[in-house]
């Protein structure tokens, strides 16, 4: 305690002599738990958690998701430090997320694999995110990586061991540097201006602009919402033109990181959608088609049954020619009915109103005849005694 007094009385002399001779000088003072901007410390090294259920966050601040928890006694590597953070190296049971489509799987042992792409993207993973929407990004792989599987897939992602380069965050204040590896933390130094009036309050970093990918996943989310609205629709009312003109863009953004890749995965559903409601439409025009061809087989089917209900009062049908046999009385001449092939089906003979007809513009036609059948008695055969007599068109 003593030699912290003497400690302090001595900063306080020399920063009065600092303002004495108006010019700035660096004074050390001790900040136990600074950041690594003013600590200096020597990385890495072994802290040992102070807490129990201390979150291990995807980044550095209780804005971002959680990645697990740690407990007293727990100990983690350290690796850097940030306005009250600590990077460390993912403890045990930690994992992180990466797209299947640039993977190669090992067949012989499907827990390795390695990577196809350049600069693929890999994120924290968090049991309460899901994989689509972990959007905090950890490290880029290298074409040729080799990577450990976890032996899970959700969303075209795969959960892998975190590669090394891959780092979460916990409370500097829950941490406690373990003294066999704790490193010597120099005291940091603090720059005092006479000519400010308020020199020792830290300066405030302004927040910095959201990324581009931040922006792109809050529009993405917009278009996500549109799409699920869409699909809501009856099929043949689905629209997705204006939907996937907007996804493109976020699509081809080599900035928009996690955004880019969902909005890919999106404009592969929308073709699908599409093809979907193109065949739909198709299907509803040949079913139109389909209505009226079986319309019109209706209206010939019931016009040829009007027809053979029509030729049902007929005595008898066919080619309509003279003949030279005459009945009892030598004025009443028969006629004779033929078929196709000329052979002869039976004799006529116009009665009552048919008597006074001119029946010569019938002779070699197809006629149907209105009478009663009796028996010729000069043939032998069938004779029609017809009232009535109608050309019938082939």
């Amino acid at each position: 305690m003593r030699s912290y007094m003497t400690l302090l009385s001595s900063i306080c002399l020399v920063a009065s002599l600092a303002i004495a001779q108006e010019s700035p000088i660096t004074i050390p003072i001790p900040t136990p738990g600074a950041d690594t901007s003013t600590t200096g410390a020597s990385y890495p090294y072994i802290v040992e958690i102070t807490g129990n259920d201390v979150y291990v966050r995807s980044g550095p601040g209780t804005q971002h998701y959680p990645c697990g928890k740690c407990n007293t006694g727990d100990k983690v590597k350290v690796v850097g430090e940030q306005l009250g953070w600590s990077r460390i190296v993912p403890p045990a049971g930690s994992f992180s997320w990466v797209s299947m489509r640039y993977l190669c799987i090992d067949l012989k042992d499907r827990t390795q694999a390695t990577v196809t792409g350049d600069r693929v993207r890999v994120y924290a993973g968090s049991e309460s995110v899901e994989p689509l929407h972990s959007q905090i990004e950890q490290i880029r792989l290298t074409r040729g990586d080799k990577i450990k599987l976890l032996g899970q897939e959700k969303d075209d992602y795969c959960k892998i061991e975190p590669p090394v380069g891959a780092y979460l965050w916990v409370s500097t204040k829950f941490t406690r540097p373990v003294a066999a590896d704790a490193p010597s933390v120099p005291i940091p130094s603090v720059v005092i201006n006479p000519a400010t009036t308020d020199a020792n309050k830290p300066a405030v970093t302004p927040p910095a602009p959201p990324s581009t990918e931040t922006k792109q996943l809050a529009a993405y989310k917009l278009l996500e919402e549109r799409i699920a609205a869409e699909k809501a629709k009856p099929i043949e009312q689905q629209n997705y033109t204006d939907i996937k003109k907007d996804l493109t863009p976020i699509a081809n953004d080599k900035d928009a990181g996690r955004a880019a890749t969902l909005a890919g995965y999106a404009l592969e559903q929308i073709e699908r959608f599409q093809l979907a409601v193109r065949a739909a439409k198709e299907l509803g025009q040949q079913t139109e088609q389909l209505t009226e061809i079986l319309d019109r087989i209706d209206s010939t089917k019931a016009a040829r049954l009007d027809t053979i209900k029509d030729m049902s009062r007929f005595a008898a049908i066919g080619y309509f020619e003279q003949s030279n046999i005459y009945g009892p009385e030598s004025s009443m001449k028969q006629y004779r009915i033929v078929d196709e092939t000329g052979k002869t089906v039976c004799y006529a003979m116009a009665v009552d109103a048919a008597a006074g007809r001119d029946l010569s513009s019938l002779l070699k036609k197809k006629v149907g005849l209105v009478g009663k059948i009796t028996a010729s008695s000069t043939t032998g055969g069938a004779l029609i005694k017809f009232t009535d007599i109608e050309e019938i068109n082939p």
